[in-house]
């Protein structure tokens, strides 16, 4: 078995908050319309559109970022006021239009034998991957969302010996952290 690293605790400097509707009045989208009569948003200012997906349902009662109307600025100059939008995902998205931004995430993972959780103090402290099969650059890597499943279906292949792998990933979104069993990545394409 290639252990490539003894043990991985990634670095950290306490619990961030971010503020998703600051984040996405950053962003300069394209307006797509769904079958569904849904606008949606998509970055086109950046290299992970997937990650800041929007969606206006058309609702008045929306209450998506606490019902605030967000201006949301547009690949051709012009601005959109949007109330109460919601926060959306790429398989939704492909799902009602057919653009497809699924694989623009930027994940940051870990694989290995074992987790355990060192810091008892902080609960959003990451966990230590132990005996790591997997490591990504510092960086991250772009692709799916839950790409350690594809990649723990890899190490399945090459280690028929094991059942349970441990990941850890991180996110623009946050972390996760678990076990992944074989049998999770049956359906999981490569």
């Amino acid at each position: 078995m290639n252990i490539i690293q003894a043990e991985y605790t990634h670095p950290y400097d306490g619990y961030r908050m971010l503020c998703g509707s600051a984040m996405a009045e950053e962003q300069v989208y394209r307006k797509v319309q769904g079958k569904l009569r849904n606008t949606w948003y998509i970055p086109v200012n950046t290299e992970t559109p997937g990650e800041g997906i929007q969606l206006d349902t058309h609702d008045p009662r929306s209450e998506g970022y606490a019902g605030r109307t967000l201006s949301f600025r547009l690949e051709d100059g012009t601005v959109d006021q949007v109330k109460g939008p919601w926060h959306s995902n790429s398989s939704a998205l492909f799902e009602d239009t057919g653009v497809d931004v699924r694989d623009t995430f930027r994940t940051f993972v870990v694989i290995g034998l074992q987790r355990e959780y060192r810091n008892t103090k902080d609960a959003y402290a990451p966990p230590t991957i132990i005996d790591v099969l997997y490591l990504d650059p510092p960086e991250g890597q772009i692709g799916s969302f839950n790409r350690e499943k594809a990649i723990a279906k890899k190490l399945f292949g090459e280690y028929a010996e094991l059942e349970t792998l441990y990941y850890y990933s991180q996110s623009r979104g946050g972390t996760s952290s678990g076990p992944i069993n074989r049998k999770d990545c049956a359906g999981v394409a490569i």
